[in-house]
This record gives C-alpha cells, structure tokens and sequence, in this order.
C-alpha cells in the first residue's frame, strides 16, 4: 500500500477479483505446498491448479513491479511538488473513508443491495469511537508541534547538533572511553 486510501485490496474488491487473486489462487498455492510437502503429487497439474497459480505468479510479478516503480515515482513527485502530491493523498483518504465508514448497513431492494449510510445510536461503542479519533488528533498535533520545537529551538534557531564533528569529538569520545574502561 504506497497510497493510503487506495489500497490494492480495496482496487481489487472495486474491480470484482479479490476472491481470484487472494482466496482461491491463495487456496491453490497452499494446497499444492501441502501436498508436496507430503509426497503427494497426484493433484499438482491440475488444469484448475495450474490456472489459478499461473493467475497468482502474474498476480505477485505485477505487485512487484508496480509497487518498485510506483516508489520510485511517488518519491520524485514528492521530492519536486509536495504540497500538492501530500493534497491527493490527503483527497484519496477522504474518499475511501465513504467505503471503511462502520456506521452503513446493506439493504436487499429486487435482488440488488444498496448501501444505506445511517447516523449511529449514540452508546459507549460510538462514543469511544469518537475518543480515539480525537485522541489520534491530538498525538498528530503534537508529534507535529513537537518536532518543529526540536528542529528549531525555542527561539527559533536551528539547534540540529547531532552530527558535527566537534558535537561528536566533545560529547561522545568521553563517554565512549568511559565505556571502555569501565568494561
């Protein structure tokens, strides 16, 4: 999952292959490792088999492949447009959350399911829902805050020491010769 939001199970679901890939050519592996670790290889070329292994080996080939160059170009695309790219994927959250959002229940209309978004009744389970979402805000806010104090100081200068060489030479070196010696 490079994108958040846009998952590949999700795209899967979207696309009507998720019970292909990742339950019956699953199954298919799994029953052809377990049948070769017993010494039995009577059911091993199976057209079924072989087709839903062939399916699974496209399947992880292609993940890969994606997964190295959808990195690759993610990371010049944030290097050179990041408050836009950051904008997408904040817009790719916010609309997945319509499909993850607990608070829906399926109705069957003519043989056709249509999904119906309520309002929840307000007992502890939405409540603590509610918490941990501001709660997770809250630690967002802070981690933030918190790492703009590190990187500038309180007054606003650049205090980021860690790896200079006198920093190192003056600090470390004598606690490493007390390590040492005391050994």
């Amino acid at each position: 999952m490079i994108l958040p939001g846009l998952s590949g199970s999700f795209l899967l679901m979207l696309m009507g292959n998720y019970v292909l890939l990742l339950v019956d050519s699953v199954n298919a592996l799994y029953d052809s490792l377990s049948e070769i670790l017993r010494g039995d290889f009577s059911n091993i070329y199976s057209d079924v088999r072989i087709k839903y292994l062939k399916v699974l080996s496209v399947f992880t080939l292609g993940s890969i492949t994606g997964l190295i160059s959808l990195s690759k170009i993610l990371g010049y695309l944030l290097s050179k447009f990041n408050q836009l790219c950051n904008s997408i994927i904040f817009g790719f959250i916010i609309g997945s959350l319509g499909v993850i959002w607990p608070w829906k229940s399926a109705l069957s209309v003519e043989n056709e399911y249509k999904i119906v978004r309520y309002l929840p009744d307000y007992n502890h389970e939405t409540f603590y829902a509610f918490i941990f979402i501001l709660i997770g805000i809250a630690i967002v806010i802070f981690l933030s805050s918190y790492e703009k104090s590190r990187k500038f100081g309180l007054i606003g200068k650049n205090i980021d020491y860690s790896f200079s060489k006198k920093y190192f030479s003056e600090k470390f070196k004598k606690k490493i010769w007390i390590v040492i010696f005391k050994l």
